[in-house]
């Protein structure tokens, strides 16, 4: 029923990092910079899509991996910038694949 489902949705806050489920980037990373209503975010990866034009993403098409405290920090003082946001996601990446960066293999 209505209520399970919507239990089911983990809930997305501002800093989180997620993995995109469906669309263009789709297994992709990117962070929470702003949500909208409680099925709604917006997206930036800091590289293709940029803090300043985020991507409107319905949350259950979202994956929620961590929380960035000091992101979650920056965006929330409005200090947050693409460089900072990529770092984080580039970071992400870096611990979830063993401590191996891309250009490491």
């Amino acid at each position: 029923d209505f209520v399970t489902v919507r239990k089911t949705v983990e809930s997305l806050g501002v800093g989180d990092i997620a993995i995109s489920l469906a669309g263009h980037d789709k297994n992709k990373p990117c962070v929470v910079v702003k949500v909208v209503a409680d099925d709604y975010v917006m997206i930036a990866d800091g590289v293709r899509r940029l803090i300043s034009s985020p991507k409107l993403k319905k949350v259950k098409h979202l994956q929620k991996k961590e929380n960035s405290v000091e992101l979650t920090d920056l965006i929330g003082m409005g200090q947050a910038d693409d460089k900072k946001i990529a770092e984080a996601l580039e970071k992400y990446k870096s611990n979830k694949n063993g401590g191996k960066s891309n250009a490491e293999g």
